[in-house]
């Protein structure tokens, strides 16, 4: 769910409204925007910041909740290319691997009532056809997910059939071990509180059980382990926030609405 302010609900209720874009990098202090900040009365500590962006058609994301899965988000963001500034903030600037996050606000609404709409992590930088922009391209933290586990989390040596990884739990349990123990993940990038309140006895789907006990024994792709052997089986899909964090939907709606 995105969070928004009072102001910007006003704003976003408006017949006649005029959406502004804005697209930050973690590690780089300046922003690109659709539309100049000042001239559109936005208020409060603005950061350094270029209108140069281009109108964002939007991320692309798909989900199949009888497969258990979802499609990887994907954001392609132009910025044209003004006097060849972006080409000198490409070359002297790593933006592969960073996130990014896009925004939206309205004229007249402070900077900080800006909503965030999605949060990746760009992949690659490209050239726009006769390279008067480039084109940042961006994808959610499922991508990670597809990397294979070879060793034991727990103790570093190769996973088999002598050294097997045991794991034991609810859906959430598991998937929360699966990206914080196999794939080394900050609890940050984790919807942590949404998939703990799955387990929660309001919900009444797993709190009484830990369904689940796995004995692997061999290298395994997270992404696929997690499709084939408890969304699919737990009736639940994957997800990515607008803060990037993945979290999971259960089979039905939520006890509190």
């Amino acid at each position: 769910m995105i969070t928004t302010s009072t102001a910007w609900q006003a704003k976003n209720g408006e017949l006649a409204k005029k959406p502004i874009y804005m697209l930050g990098f973690s590690g780089i202090s300046w922003v690109y925007v659709t539309h100049d900040l000042v001239s559109e009365g936005i208020t409060g500590t603005l950061p350094q910041y270029y209108p140069w962006l281009q109108t964002p058609t939007g991320d692309s994301q798909s989900v199949d909740v009888q497969a258990g899965t979802s499609s990887i988000g994907e954001l392609a963001c132009t910025v044209v290319d003004y006097q060849g500034a972006v080409r000198g903030q490409v070359g002297g600037n790593t933006f592969e691997g960073q996130f990014c996050t896009l925004s939206v606000g309205y004229p007249g609404l402070a900077i900080a009532d800006f909503a965030v709409l999605c949060t990746y992590r760009v992949y690659k930088v490209v050239p726009a056809d006769g390279y008067g922009a480039f084109i940042f391209s961006s994808r959610d933290q499922q991508m990670d997910a597809k990397r294979t586990i070879w060793d034991h989390p727990e103790n570093g040596a190769p996973i088999s059939t002598s050294n097997p990884w045991v794991l034991q739990g609810t859906p959430a349990e598991i998937i929360q071990a699966m990206y914080l123990m196999g794939l080394q993940y900050d609890p940050s990038t984790l919807d942590i509180a949404g998939m703990q309140a799955l387990d929660s006895p309001l919900e009444g789907l797993y709190c009484a059980a830990r369904p689940f006990l796995f004995q692997i024994t061999q290298p395994f792709q997270v992404k696929q382990f997690l499709q084939d052997q408890i969304y699919k089986a737990a009736g639940m899909y994957p997800i990515v926030n607008n803060l990037g964090q993945i979290g999971v939907k259960a089979p039905r709606a939520p006890m509190a609405g």
